[in-house]
């Protein structure tokens, strides 16, 4: 019996630990995994006398219960796994009954009960790329006008545009028109449109619907403003002038938002760049949470080669800039992280521009901003390489060309890359 016993736990260990044979190798993973998973310690030797690579002795009471707690732990976490993936699938199941059945008040009520549930977010951007692809509109309107629903939606709105823009972005023309009465509704455009830039169709499906959106207050108008005025410098044409916002007024809007501004003021005043900094960035630096606020102005900076105004802000904010609290703060990080490796490539110092350049997930860039971001990265990547790397370097400028024109970023051009450090 006893050997019966020993032969159940050696086949539950190995596959606790996903391993098939009892090797040295798999007994070091298990003696690091039992300690972590129980706090208590088996020796290396002890269990490989379990697995018979020693003399089999009978194993002693704690030896026992240090096994049998391992397995239950381990077990443990597997059925909570699949009782997890159980609980997702549930709540989805439920929604698509409620969709068959296809009462409105229904759905709206089962989407209240989950509102407080990790799944909700998902649940609601699932439904409404439902509601888009079937050209739903009535239930479109009853979701995004039930103010209940989006109740606290600064937690989850980032992750909702995210679900919902890519489907958006890749409607045709006569379709996306047809939701514009919808996309124009305080919750939608506030929860999607505006939390999601998306970059790369500001030559196709974003720019439709930001030339149609009419500003419902002063921040609105700003963004509006702000976004179609640099769309336009991003094709490459002349700056256009966007009404002059105080430091109050700033400081009323969103971090990003602000930031946006001032970064096109940078861009419209490069002379002026001294007194923005002193009037504008600092102050707001102190109000808002740095991180949030540099996404624009770091971009204006480079597009103005301005790396001594770069470095100073680094250096000011490094912890702040670089403190990453959500999966999104890549967008801002990557961002962050080019300005500074292309401080270092100014400065001659390319091992340590190589260093910062090489520690960014630039595949972690949100989708709609990777080509947007991706621009900065290569002029950065471009001149980091080995000056004899001719195929390397002309990889990069192929990339870079081709994605420049496929996002309409004309301001983007060869001449710009390779003289970027001039």
């Amino acid at each position: 019996m006893e050997l019966v016993k020993v032969y159940y736990y050696r086949k539950k260990l190995l596959q606790a630990i996903g391993f098939e044979k009892a090797s040295t190798a798999a007994i070091k993973v298990l003696m690091i995994e039992i300690e972590q998973e129980t706090n208590s310690k088996l020796s290396f030797n002890t269990l490989r006398r379990f697995f018979g690579l020693l003399e089999l002795k009978k194993p002693n009471y704690k030896t026992w219960m240090t096994l049998t707690d391992f397995i239950r732990l381990k077990s443990g976490h597997t059925f909570e796994s699949k009782n997890a993936n159980i609980t997702f699938w549930k709540s989805h199941h439920r929604l698509l009954l409620e969709l068959t059945a296809g009462d409105e008040a229904s759905i709206i009520g089962y989407l209240i009960k989950e509102k407080n549930t990790e799944n909700f977010t998902i649940l609601l951007g699932y439904l409404t790329n439902h509601a888009i692809a079937n050209k739903n509109i009535k239930l479109l309107k009853s979701i995004y006008t039930h103010n209940g629903l989006f109740e606290g939606s600064s937690e989850f709105s980032k992750f909702l545009s995210e679900l919902v823009m890519p489907f958006l972005m890749e409607l045709k023309n006569e379709d996306l028109k047809q939701l514009f009465p919808i996309i124009n509704l305080y919750n939608f455009k506030n929860n999607i449109i505006y939390r999601h830039i998306a970059y790369s169709y500001l030559n196709g499906n974003y720019s439709l619907i930001i030339n149609q959106m009419v500003a419902n207050d002063e921040q609105e108008q700003l963004f509006l403003n702000s976004l179609k005025a640099y769309h336009i410098f991003l094709t490459g044409k002349v700056l256009k002038q966007i009404p002059k916002k105080s430091l109050i007024e700033l400081k009323a809007c969103y971090p990003t938002l602000a930031g946006r501004y001032v970064g096109y003021q940078l861009l419209l005043y490069p002379e002026s760049t001294t007194s923005i900094l002193e009037e504008l960035i600092k102050p707001l630096a102190k109000h808002f949470t740095p991180h949030y606020l540099y996404l624009e102005i770091f971009s204006a900076l480079l597009l103005n080669k301005d790396f001594n105004v770069l470095s100073q802000l680094i250096d000011s904010h490094y912890e702040a800039l670089y403190e990453i609290d959500h999966w999104y703060a890549f967008i801002t990080l990557n961002m962050y992280q080019i300005a500074e490796s292309a401080v270092y490539v100014k400065e001659g110092q390319l091992k340590r521009a190589f260093i910062v350049l090489d520690s960014i997930h630039i595949e972690q860039t949100s989708s709609d901003y990777f080509d947007y971001i991706y621009l900065f990265y290569s002029i950065v990547y471009y001149h980091i390489l080995q000056f004899d790397d001719l195929v390397g370097k002309q990889k990069v400028l192929a990339t870079y060309k081709k994605t420049a024109q496929r996002v309409g970023f004309y301001r983007f051009d060869e001449e710009l890359l390779i003289n970027f450090f001039k």
